[in-house]
């Protein structure tokens, strides 16, 4: 690969020293440069202070020399897996400077997914931090469908719960009939009867009959069984719902946190910063590695955009706010005022006059800046309140919707249940046949793939055309105790 235009040095002063600083001025090589500027700070490598530019090979040159060092100590040691880390990394270094893929963990500041690129971070004793955090105080479902999980896998988990109710809305499929059930009767040592088929179509179906005994006999093929359905169809359905509600809950912790920064990860990220001595480490957000400094207990992030390589009253931005908001500060940790040109009196002219009138546009810039961040820290702050709300209520009403919805289909089936048991007892007792509209009303109240038929004696059972079995229990009947079947005799 060919070397990118050389980057920027600019000189900064930290704590007692003058230090310069790597400016990015492509896409690409901010993991490179990260670290570069984290060891540069700490003085753990140095450019030299005449430069202007450093190019990316003359970098990685800086960086598999300070690695050598540390082989050579691991080897010294005997660490056979530290020799290994660390002869990986040196392999890999180049592609620190076209980027490196990140999967964030939503459950603290350091959960990253391993990978052999991010172990250059821990050779380097970099702590690589990020500020997406699922917050403690959130819902229990919430937490329980984001905080554990990584940024993959919510994506997984919404495509998944995406195609399953794309099936669930297609409706059930037709399922190739296994075997032909075929019917005869037989009563207590009667000779053989008449039987009652209940084929349909292709003639895939059950059939029952009376004997002298008066018992309904169904004879089906060996590979058929006779099983209930329903308790299996309420447990994937309950599953799905699950899987849909945690797929939406998901999906707004990612809409609401777009920024990739929270106030918990803004918590956190002061708290351990300060526990690790102010610690100087990376800071991954929005696909861009940087550097993060604890100063005093506030959080700050090196400003290296190549922009700000000529203005040296620019070096830290502030990390205070989740929506963007920030205020740029210099090597004091302050808002330092513009550095105003000398010469050029009265009209400005000359190019004393003209750096001032630069640095009076960038002052009075700032001050704008600290007016209308202010203004909107209150805006982002109350928007935050009202997106958690938003996202609370809306968990809400998918919960209690998919249990009325649930409440409604079971008492739909109930009520028709009963009818259809009502006119089937009245036709035992009368003798007299189900009308159509009787018929229409019990077949309505079935699940798909199913049909009720009445057998010789009067009693209704029910045909599953799917699996090639029959029941006298209606399919919609609660299945916490063992269904009710019919006699059966297997071929």
């Amino acid at each position: 690969m060919a070397d990118t235009a050389p980057y920027a040095l600019k000189p900064i002063t930290f704590g007692e020293r003058r230090v310069p600083i790597i400016c990015q001025n492509v896409n690409g090589p901010c993991p490179l440069l990260a670290i570069c500027n984290v060891l540069l700070l700490r003085g753990d490598i140095e450019l030299h202070k005449d430069h202007q530019h450093a190019s990316d090979e003359h970098l990685l040159a800086l960086l598999g020399e300070w690695l050598l060092l540390h082989r050579a100590s691991a080897a010294g040691g005997g660490d056979a897996n530290a020799r290994q880390n660390v002869d990986d990394v040196i392999t890999m270094l180049p592609k620190l400077r076209t980027g490196i893929d990140v999967n964030v963990r939503f459950g603290s500041t350091d959960g990253f997914e391993y990978t052999a690129e991010l172990a250059a971070f821990d050779l380097f004793n970099v702590q690589l931090r990020h500020g997406w955090v699922c917050d403690p105080q959130e819902s229990a479902p919430l937490r329980a469908a984001v905080a554990e999980s990584s940024y993959n896998q919510l994506q997984e988990l919404m495509i998944e719960a995406a195609s399953a109710n794309d099936v669930s809305t297609s409706g059930d499929q037709p399922v190739a009939a296994q075997a032909t059930a075929t019917v005869a009767s037989a009563g207590a040592g009667a000779g053989a009867g008449a039987g009652a088929g209940a084929g349909a179509g292709a003639g895939a179906g059950a059939g029952a009959g009376a004997g002298a005994g008066g018992e309904a006999v169904v004879v089906v093929a060996a590979d058929a069984t006779v099983v209930a359905p329903t308790r299996d169809r309420a447990q994937s359905e309950a599953r799905r719902t699950e899987l849909l509600k945690s797929a939406f809950l998901a999906s707004e912790f990612l809409r609401t946190t777009a920024s990739q920064l929270t106030y918990a990860g803004l918590f956190e990220l002061t708290e351990k910063t300060a526990k690790a001595g102010n610690e100087l480490g990376a800071f991954f957000r929005n696909n861009h590695f940087g550097v993060l400094y604890n100063h005093s207990g506030q959080l700050y992030c090196l400003v290296t955009d190549s922009g700000y390589a000529q203005t040296p009253n620019v070096v830290w931005e502030r990390l205070a706010e989740v929506g963007g908001d920030s205020e740029l500060v210099g090597s004091s940790f302050q808002v330092e005022q513009p550095r105003v040109g000398v010469g050029g009196g009265g009209g400005g002219g000359g190019a004393g006059g003209g750096r001032g009138g630069e640095d009076a546009d960038f002052a009075t810039a700032l001050k704008l800046q600290r007016l209308e961040e202010a203004s909107r820290s209150q805006e982002a702050a109350q928007n935050l309140t009202y997106a958690r709300e938003t996202q609370r209520q809306a968990a809400e009403h998918v919960y209690v919707n998919g249990l009325t919805d649930q409440f409604e289909r079971a008492s739909a089936h109930m009520d028709a249940q009963d009818a259809c048991n009502a006119a089937a007892e009245a036709r035992r007792a009368t003798g007299r046949p189900m009308s159509e509209a009787e018929l229409a009303q019990a077949q309505s109240s079935l699940p798909q793939g199913w049909e009720m038929r009445v057998a010789p004696d009067k009693r209704p059972y029910y045909v599953n055309h799917g699996s090639q079995t029959t029941q006298w229990t209606h399919p919609m009947e609660p299945q916490d105790a063992p269904p009710e079947k019919s006699n059966c005799v297997i071929s």
